[in-house]
C-alpha cells in the first residue's frame, strides 16, 4: 500500500465516529459530572480544610496557627465533648432501633391495606417533606405547659425543661419526622418477598409469628440494616432540632456533638478545636459506614 492510499486510511479512521460504549461513556460521565462537582466544592473541599485546620489553632481572626495534635489531646480534658458524644449516641439509638421497629409494624399492617395504600404512602411521608425548621417550631409549642401534648394526656409534664424529658422529646419528634420514610422502604422491601413463600409457610401451618420470625425478617434483613445506618447517621449529624428547642440543655442532656461543634466554632471562635471535633464525628461516620457494609455483604452471604 503506497502512502497516498496510507494517508486516506488514515485520515477515514480519524472521521469515524466515537464507539458507541465510548460515547455512553462521554454520556454517562456528563450526566454524573454535575454530582461530582457539588462534592467535590460541598464535601470534599470542606472536610479537606476542616482536617488542615484541626491541626492549627485558628480564632476566626488573623493566620491559623499549626499546633500539631493539641486540639484532639484537648478533646480528652473536655468534659462537654464527652456528654455530647453520649447524648449523641443516645439519639442514634433512641431513633434508629424503635423508629426500626415502628417501621416494620406500620410496613405489615399497610401491606394488608387493599384500597388506598397510596394515600397512606403520602400520609407517612409528609412529615419529611415539611421543613425541620417549621417542624421544630410546631412541637415546641405543642411541647408547652399547657400545650397540646399536656392537655391531651393530662399531665404536667416539662417536656423541654427536665433534662430526661428533654431528650425524649428531641426523640419523639425525630421519629416522628423519620418514620414515615422508613415505612416506605420497609414496604417496598416487603414487596419483594414472593407471596408463594408466605402462602407455602401457611398451608405448613406456621402463623403470623411464625412467618414474621423466620421468613419475614430474614429477607428484610439487609433493608432493615439500611434504613438502621440511614437513622444512625441522621442521628450523628442532629442540629437543627436540639438548636431550636433546647439550645442543648438544660444541663448539656440535649447537647449532640453537631451543636456542640457549631457552639464551639461560631459562639466562641474556636475554629481548631471544632474542627477537631468535625474530623472526628466523621470517623464515627466512616466506621458505621464500614459497619454498614460489612452487615449487608454478611447478609447476601447468608
Amino acid at each position: 500500500m503506497d502512502d497516498r492510499t496510507s494517508a486516506i486510511v488514515t485520515a477515514h479512521r480519524r472521521d469515524r465516529p466515537a464507539s458507541l460504549p465510548r460515547r455512553e461513556a462521554r454520556v454517562g460521565l456528563a450526566f454524573v459530572a454535575p454530582t461530582f462537582l457539588w462534592l467535590a466544592v460541598f464535601v470534599l473541599l470542606p472536610s479537606g480544610a476542616a482536617v488542615v485546620l484541626s491541626f492549627t489553632e485558628w480564632f476566626l481572626v488573623g493566620d491559623p496557627t499549626f499546633v500539631g495534635v493539641a486540639n484532639y489531646l484537648a478533646l480528652f480534658e473536655d468534659s462537654t465533648f464527652g456528654q455530647a458524644l453520649i447524648v449523641t449516641f443516645q439519639v442514634a439509638a433512641g431513633v434508629a432501633l424503635p423508629g426500626s421497629v415502628l417501621a416494620l409494624v406500620l410496613a405489615l399492617l399497610m401491606s394488608n391495606v387493599v384500597r388506598g395504600r397510596a394515600a397512606y404512602q403520602a400520609v407517612f411521608y409528609l412529615p419529611l417533606v415539611i421543613p425541620s425548621v417549621v417542624s421544630s417550631i410546631i412541637w415546641g409549642a405543642m411541647y408547652l405547659g399547657q400545650g397540646v401534648i399536656n392537655t391531651l394526656l393530662g399531665t404536667q409534664i416539662k417536656w423541654l425543661a427536665d433534662p430526661v424529658w428533654a431528650l425524649v422529646s428531641i426523640l419523639l419528634l425525630m421519629v416522628w419526622t423519620n418514620v414515615g420514610y422508613y415505612t416506605i422502604l420497609v414496604f417496598a422491601g416487603l414487596q419483594d418477598i414472593p407471596a408463594e413463600i408466605l402462602e407455602a409457610a401457611s398451608m405448613d401451618g406456621a402463623g403470623p409469628i411464625q412467618r414474621l420470625v423466620h421468613i419475614i425478617v430474614p429477607l428484610l434483613r439487609p433493608v432493615l440494616l439500611f434504613v438502621l445506618v440511614i437513622a444512625t447517621t441522621e442521628a450523628l449529624t442532629l442540629f437543627v432540632q436540639p438548636y431550636l428547642l433546647t439550645q442543648g440543655g438544660p444541663g448539656g442532656a440535649t447537647q449532640t456533638l453537631s451543636l456542640y461543634i457549631y457552639q464551639v466554632g461560631f459562639s466562641f471562635g474556636n475554629v481548631g478545636k471544632a474542627s477537631a471535633m468535625a474530623v472526628v464525628l466523621l470517623v464515627i461516620a466512616i466506621l458505621f459506614a464500614i459497619v454498614q457494609f460489612r452487615a449487608l455483604r454478611s447478609s447476601h452471604d447468608d
